[in-house]
């Protein structure tokens, strides 16, 4: 069976339209023009990967641009307005840029910051929310992670056959990343 969705007007921003997918599309009618008739110009908008890792879309009103992220847009549009002062969204699933309605949700800092640590997202060493201030997120799923566990662990078992530089040259990383694995400073938990 085909899964439905609504396509529901943006609010505050008349002519967008947002649906349950998180497609974000434009039905605005151009300005006017004495050569042409004002029809609606049907259009939809492609989200921009934000540096934080989030989708996002321009909107334009009074001639100003707006930038908007598209998960707070599903969950205006289709849960509510944001309950209390300082809620975020939570993906449910870890992924940011999964912005279907099922995977959204309004929640407190410490719930996001307790599913990210869960879904191995959080780019800090350890949590922060109750409970969770001992788990450290290690290895390949640190967010400032540029090599695998596999790869690790083959830079580990090459100690001692090859330079420093070597190594580092070989598998894309600094020399002291290698010095890091090869002296059990980081990378740990691969031994």
């Amino acid at each position: 069976m085909e899964a439905t969705y609504q396509n529901v007007p943006i609010a505050d921003f008349p002519g967008y339209f947002i649906d349950t997918k998180g497609v974000v599309r434009s039905e605005r009618a151009p300005g006017p023009s004495p050569s042409k008739p004002v029809l609606p110009k049907k259009k939809r908008l492609k989200g921009h990967l934000h540096h934080t890792g989030y989708l996002f879309v321009n909107l334009y009103k009074d001639k100003k641009r707006h930038y908007r992220l598209i998960h707070r847009l599903v969950l205006e549009a289709f849960v509510g307005p944001c309950p209390k002062e300082g809620m975020e969204t939570r993906h449910l699933n870890g992924v940011r840029t999964d912005n279907i309605s099922e995977n959204l949700k309004w929640g407190t800092h410490q719930e996001n910051m307790t599913d990210k640590v869960l879904h191995g997202t959080s780019g800090k060493g350890k949590g922060r929310g109750k409970g969770i201030r001992n788990v450290k997120i290690q290895g390949e799923k640190h967010g400032r992670a540029k090599i695998t566990d596999q790869k690790a662990m083959i830079i580990y078992k090459l100690k001692g056959t090859e330079t420093y530089q070597f190594i580092a040259d070989r598998f894309g990383v600094s020399v002291g990343t290698v010095y890091d694995i090869w002296s059990n400073r980081r990378w740990k938990h691969i031994h």
